[in-house]
């Protein structure tokens, strides 16, 4: 069963990176070297972290699935 916290962190990091993105390209900063502000700055760290939040639970819960598998006598794969 996924994880809805976790599912609901990487449903808003990726509209908030798709959200950045446009604004950037619609800014015409895209693929450019141009100093971030404050808040783009801060925004992009809550992504970023939000992100690994939502790696590392997938990771524990692969591990758990994968450790029940094989006390199930399934195969590990």
């Amino acid at each position: 069963m996924p994880n809805l916290a976790a599912a609901k962190a990487l449903r808003a990091a990726s509209t908030n990176g798709q959200r950045t993105s446009w604004r950037l390209a619609s800014a015409g900063l895209a693929g450019t070297s141009s100093a971030a502000n404050t808040d783009e700055v801060r925004d992009l760290r809550r992504e970023a972290r939000d992100l690994k939040e939502v790696v590392a639970e997938q990771m524990l819960e692969m591990r758990l699935l994968k450790k029940s598998m094989i006390a199930d006598g399934g195969d590990e794969e």
